[in-house]
């Protein structure tokens, strides 16, 4: 856990120096860090010199992953056999009550650390997956869906999953949290 942990946070450091020193570059979107295998965007060929912005459908293959760096520093990776949906992302520093992170995970597994957006108070970064939402209030979150159910572990921070007719789970920091939709 350790060793995670010192990863994960030189891996956060890095990817904010690369932010803050260009940080013109990203208005209200973000942009591809890594990519291995194949990974498409809208059904396009994805490469890192893509740009990522609402609206977008990024779909990863198999053996295949890629990393993306947001505007308010959160960083998202996405594993192979991925489909995720950038539903509605606006950050600007200068007004932040405007800023919102909301996504669509489709199918697959993708974590996030997240970013400015997040640390803004609840509701301003959410997931949905299938009839599941999930609330994210935290910095490490790894959220998993198969079709079926819902899976969120949180490293570091809380997650609330809510479904329809179902009472929300609440995962805490270090815990996993399941559920069948």
């Amino acid at each position: 856990m350790v060793h995670v942990s010192i990863l994960l946070a030189a891996t956060v450091l890095a990817l904010t120096l690369t932010l803050t020193a260009s940080e013109s570059a990203f208005a209200n979107d973000g942009q591809v860090v890594t990519v291995r295998g194949t990974v498409t965007v809208n059904g396009k060929a994805l490469r890192r010199t893509t740009r990522i912005k609402s609206g977008d459908t990024i779909e990863t293959g198999p053996r295949s992953s890629v990393r993306l760096m947001m505007a308010d520093s959160s960083v998202i990776d996405l594993r192979a056999h991925t489909q995720f949906a950038v539903e509605n992302f606006t950050y600007e520093k200068k007004q932040p009550s405007k800023a919102r992170s909301f996504f669509n995970l489709l199918r697959g597994t993708f974590r996030i650390v997240s970013g400015a957006i997040s640390k803004l108070g609840p509701g301003r970064l959410r997931v949905t997956a299938g009839t599941a939402t999930i609330g994210i209030r935290g910095s490490f979150q790894e959220i998993s869906f198969g079709g079926v159910g819902v899976q969120v572990l949180s490293a570091a921070g809380t997650a609330t999953i809510s479904v329809p007719g179902h009472p929300p789970v609440s995962v805490g920091s270090g815990s996993v949290g399941n559920l069948d939709i």
